[in-house]
Order: C-alpha cells, then sequence, then structure tokens
C-alpha cells in the first residue's frame, strides 16, 4: 500500500510497526498464522484504527498489478475496502510472510555454524531473465529482444570460505 499515508496512524512508520501491531509480544509460532486466540482480533482493531484515522470517504492508495508485466498503478478505493484490503491482503499475508523468512534464515545461519569437514551448504537463486541496457545505440535496437538468464550459486564449507558461482 504504497503512499496511503499510513503514517496518520500512530507510530506505523515501517512494516515492522504493522506486524508488531496485530501479533502477541513476545509473538509464538500460532500468531504468524492467525491461529492465536490472543491477538486474533487485533487485525480487526487496526482495521478500526484505520477508519479512525482516515475522515474521508476515498484513499488514494498505489498498488501493483501484472498482467503480462507488473505495474504501479494509483487506485482510489472507499475507506471501508482500503482497511479490509490492508488488513487482509497486506497484514495477514506480510506477518506469514515475516516469519517464514526470519524462521528460514535462522534455520541457513544454524546449518552453516554446525558444518564439519566434508560438509557445505549450496543455495542456488533461479533468477528473472535480464535484458541488456546499451548506450547510444541506432534506433532499430530498440526491437531486439536479447536477454541473459543468470543463475547465482553461493557455496559455503565448513571453514568459512564461501565461493560464488553465476551462470
Amino acid at each position: 500500500m504504497i503512499g496511503s499515508k499510513m503514517n496518520k496512524i500512530a507510530k506505523l512508520e515501517t512494516y515492522k510497526d504493522v506486524i508488531t501491531k496485530v501479533i502477541c509480544d513476545p509473538p509464538l509460532p500460532l500468531c504468524n498464522f492467525r491461529k492465536c486466540h490472543v491477538c486474533r482480533d487485533f487485525v480487526s482493531s487496526l482495521q478500526t484504527e484505520l477508519m479512525e484515522a482516515y475522515n474521508d470517504h476515498a484513499v488514494d492508495d498505489q498498488q501493483w498489478t501484472s498482467t503480462d508485466r507488473p505495474q504501479l498503478h494509483t487506485v482510489t478505493m472507499h475507506l471501508d475496502e482500503f482497511a479490509e484490503n490492508f488488513s487482509e491482503k497486506v497484514v495477514i499475508k506480510l506477518v506469514r510472510h515475516d516469519f517464514k523468512a526470519k524462521s528460514q534464515s535462522a534455520f541457513l545461519k544454524q546449518k552453516k555454524e554446525v558444518l564439519v569437514d566434508g560438509e557445505f551448504v549450496v543455495i542456488g537463486d533461479f533468477s528473472d531473465n535480464f535484458p541488456f541496457v546499451v548506450q547510444d545505440v541506432a534506433q532499430g535496437y530498440h526491437w531486439n529482444n536479447a536477454q541473459a538468464a543468470i543463475h547465482p550459486w553461493v557455496i559455503t564449507t565448513a571453514m568459512n570460505k564461501t565461493f560464488c558461482i553465476v551462470r
């Protein structure tokens, strides 16, 4: 919800502030998947706070849409729709994503710390195709669709040596 003036709500400056507002402190694993009976209603209280913070009946918001490529569009929504959209699509997915990312990071860190001789950790990323950017080209080059697929791999050994392979 880019550009939606969320700073009108007290202490919601970053996504981490939103997460801490809708889960228990300290959070339990159940909180991250909306199964906790204590913080289950925190999202609806955030929704109520959103309704009170905006006096307008309509809210301008920027959202990513993707058909054949992602684009940022400005969307005007009724306040009820915006509050529901924010709480359901953003907050709930954000809390789950944050938990999964932190769990995966902690797992990888733990695996790297307990490596013994002869073991290694391999991390691969299957990235998108990247188009070439060429300066001062002829006008006809605009229609050239040449791209490069980059596949980075990182190998970490027990001796804390890291090797990177880009293919």
